[in-house]
């Protein structure tokens, strides 16, 4: 029998948000750019994208891929100004001049998701996502009566997801990791 081990070649972060139910995870088979860095014009929602503008459409995905609070928050591309060459996303993710992002195709590619702490299902917490047949699952269905709490700690669901809903609920500080082999 052949090593069914799963060792990732790929990990991408993702933060939930408020496109999360229309942003697919982030996959290598999506990425348009990879490891760019903002340019001086960039504030808030208005992204200097520079030279790649022209490979860009409205719907694809920007993504932090800066170390800190904001890694991972990914929003889609509403408007493209080629002239200016700049973007504007549906919410502000974070970034500044000379930080790093990738842009990817909001394509579902299902992935393992992994994420960076211990989630809490005492009912205040929960994680809905969609599979990668298209079914939704929310964690948990109901909080885990008596002890011990309902506690999930990574580190991954045990079936390909291709992406979170917003009405997932989770300490801000959790990053989820999207692992491809």
């Amino acid at each position: 029998m052949p090593n069914q081990l799963f060792y990732p070649k790929r990990i991408y972060p993702y933060r939930t948000g408020p496109d999360s139910s229309i942003i697919c995870l982030p996959a290598p088979g999506n990425m348009v750019a990879e490891n760019v860095f903002t340019g001086a014009a960039t504030a808030a929602t208005t992204i200097d994208v520079g030279d790649i503008v022209t490979s860009l459409k409205v719907g694809m995905v920007l993504s932090n891929y800066q170390n800190g609070a904001d890694l991972g928050k990914a929003a889609s591309i509403q408007s493209i100004d080629v002239a200016a060459k700049t973007v504007v996303i549906s919410y502000d993710v974070g970034l500044s001049p000379g930080r790093p992002y990738f842009i990817y195709d909001n394509i579902p590619i299902p992935c393992l998701l992994s994420w960076n702490g211990i989630l809490l299902f005492d009912g205040s917490e929960n994680i809905d996502v969609e599979d990668a047949g298209g079914r939704q699952h929310q964690f948990p269905l109901l909080p885990t009566p008596g002890p011990p709490l309902g506690i999930m700690q990574g580190p991954f669901l045990p079936f390909q997801v291709q992406r979170i809903l917003k009405n997932t609920t989770v300490d801000p500080s959790i990053i989820f990791y999207c692992m491809y082999n």
